[in-house]
C-alpha cells in the first residue's frame, strides 16, 4: 500500500502510534488448524479503525502462514 494514500480509518489514538503493535504470532483458527482468515479480517478492521496500524510479524509465526494471513486480511479489509 502506498504510504501516502488515503485512508477511511480514524486516528483517535493519533499519540500513541508506533507504540502499540498488533501481534501475530497467535491468530484465530479454524477446527483444521487454518487461520481464521474471516475472524482475523475483523480483528485487522477494528484495529485499523481505532487509528493503530503497526503489525508484529515474522515467518516462524504459524509455521509460515502469519505474513500471508495478514496480507489476506489487510487486502479483504481495504477493498470493503
Amino acid at each position: 500500500m502506498n504510504a501516502t494514500a488515503p485512508t477511511t480509518h480514524a486516528t483517535p489514538f493519533e499519540g500513541v502510534r508506533g507504540k502499540l503493535s498488533f501481534g501475530c504470532m497467535r491468530l484465530p483458527k479454524l477446527e483444521d488448524g487454518a487461520v481464521d482468515i474471516a475472524t482475523f479480517t475483523q480483528m485487522v478492521d477494528a484495529f485499523l479503525d481505532g487509528g493503530l496500524n503497526y503489525f508484529d510479524t515474522a515467518r516462524p509465526y504459524h509455521s509460515g502462514g502469519s505474513e500471508p494471513s495478514l496480507a489476506q486480511a489487510l487486502v479483504a479489509v481495504f477493498e470493503m
